[in-house]
């Protein structure tokens, strides 16, 4: 595969792919999912006759209180989730498999508690098409430029960086990569591909009403920092021995820019060889 990648004469020196945990959190939130939806479907009965010794409520929530349990406890991750990393898709799903299914399965004339079962089975899915997201990455470094490879069951990309396109080149890792010794590695190029920007904004509003008069006004603030972001496979995202896959792209930053000069050198021996 990889020579089928590479140009003629042009020399790899390292092929990687993710971690196994370099998309752990999405793991982690998912298993919990799994979690959430086993534990509801064993203690549904118990949540219930709970709920209905609450006072006043407690009659009208108590079937449905099992429902309500989940759907807190995996909404208040996701919209956690969202706002850390900026990313709603999660948060929308949750919604989706926690709020849709006892809706809709009883007026398909299914039963409410299907809906266990089904987060049981988004989580098992999820975990499983993690996996297959992580092994669909690869990326190939040479001496002559980055190639970065995503081969999914929906989507194919690949994008070439050539060294002398590259203005800077930033390692980090996280406090689970510090450990397990894995990172991403972000080539930023001169059209800044490989970042993006963080916002932060804050919004304050007030307003006097009274009968058919109202009067209100609102002030919003924000500011916006670039950060070293992008895709997972327009990076080397979450690679192992991240310090020596950083050393090997120096290495080839440095033959690109020697090259030319090389070939100077050839081209006026040359010519004087010829005088």
């Amino acid at each position: 595969m990889v020579k089928s990648e590479t140009l003629p004469g042009e020399k790899v020196i390292a092929e990687v792919s993710p971690h196994p945990l370099a998309f752990s959190a999405l793991t982690v939130f998912w298993t919990y999912v799994f979690a959430v939806g086993l534990v509801g479907l064993i203690y549904r009965e118990q949540i219930a006759e709970w709920a209905n010794t609450m006072p006043i409520f407690g009659p009208f929530i108590g079937p449905y209180a099992p429902y309500l349990v989940v759907s807190i406890l995996i909404l208040v991750p996701a919209l956690i989730y969202a706002l850390i990393k900026i990313v709603w898709r999660y948060l929308i799903i949750s919604f989706l498999i926690t709020v849709v299914p006892p809706i809709v399965y009883p007026l398909i004339g299914g039963e409410m508690w299907w809906t266990f079962p089904t987060l049981m089975a988004v989580g098992l899915i999820a975990i499983i098409g993690i996996d297959l997201h992580r092994r669909a990455h690869k990326y190939i470094i040479t001496d002559r430029r980055i190639i970065f490879l995503y081969n999914g069951l929906f989507k194919k990309t690949r994008r070439d960086i050539v060294y002398s396109r590259i203005s800077d080149l930033i390692m980090e890792k996280t406090f689970l990569g510090k450990i397990f010794n894995f990172g991403n590695i972000i080539p930023i190029s001169q059209a800044s591909m490989g970042m993006g920007e963080d916002l932060s904004a804050l919004t304050v509003d007030g307003g006097v009403g009274g009968k058919g008069v109202g009067v209100g006004g609102a002030v919003t603030g924000a500011r916006g920092v670039n950060v070293p972001r992008s895709r997972s496979f327009y990076i080397l995202y979450g690679v192992p021995h991240p310090e020596k896959i950083y050393d090997a792209i120096i290495e080839g930053f440095k033959s690109s820019e020697e090259a030319p000069y090389l070939k100077k050198i050839l081209e006026k021996m040359e010519e004087g060889r010829k005088l």
